[in-house]
């Protein structure tokens, strides 16, 4: 199904050979050639790493690095399950979206050790470049989300995903998806005060 609409996209847009050339890296991946795991990586990771610090929150420090090494120790090892029944990307994003989940049921069950150790200072780097005082706003508003709920925004809003394929990727239904993306944005709305839906 989401492959459908991400080849309807294409053709819409003229990318075909994109998505043949997507196709064809896909295949030598999952064979276990080499060289195609390392374009996987190449071409992937900073989608990867951008998606794991909008799942956490924007937390500063290393975990969404942490995350992309486990996600592409993961896909090399599961390199022979992916079937191509959806695009590699999709596939990529299921599986950080799943390693964040396990991140964070993780850090849940240490909590208390946590609590115990001191808090680091944020280095001008772990900062990130400044950004606006409405984009400061909207990151500590998703960040309050419930996991859940900031799944489905990030994928959706700044991830640009169709509902469709947020839903393979977090496995659950388009209603759910369309559920848990209404909840967010009254949410959203309520954090930030005066932005509403356009």
């Amino acid at each position: 199904m989401a492959l459908m609409v991400e080849c309807s996209q294409a053709a819409m847009s003229g990318d075909l050979s994109v998505l043949e050339v997507q196709r064809s890296l896909g295949e030598r991946f999952a064979s276990g050639e080499e060289r195609a795991f390392e374009e996987v990586v190449r071409q992937y990771e900073a989608d990867i790493g951008r998606l794991a610090r909008r799942l956490l929150g924007f937390r500063p420090g290393g975990d969404a690095e942490d995350v992309v090494q486990e996600v592409f120790v993961r896909v090399y090892l599961k390199r022979h399950s992916f079937r191509g029944e959806s695009s590699l990307r999709t596939w990529l994003m299921r599986i950080t979206v799943n390693c964040i989940r396990s991140t964070q049921r993780r850090r849940i069950l240490t909590l208390e050790m946590l609590w115990r150790s001191r808090p680091r200072e944020e280095s001008a780097l772990e900062r990130g470049p400044e950004i606006s005082e409405q984009a400061r706003q909207a990151r500590e508003a998703i960040a309050k989300l419930a996991s859940r709920d900031r799944e489905v925004v990030v994928l959706h809003y700044l991830e640009e995903m169709p509902v469709a394929i947020v839903a393979e990727v977090t496995g659950i239904s388009q209603g759910a998806v369309m559920v848990r993306l209404h909840r967010a944005r009254k949410k959203l709305a309520d954090l930030l005060g005066g932005l509403r839906d356009e």
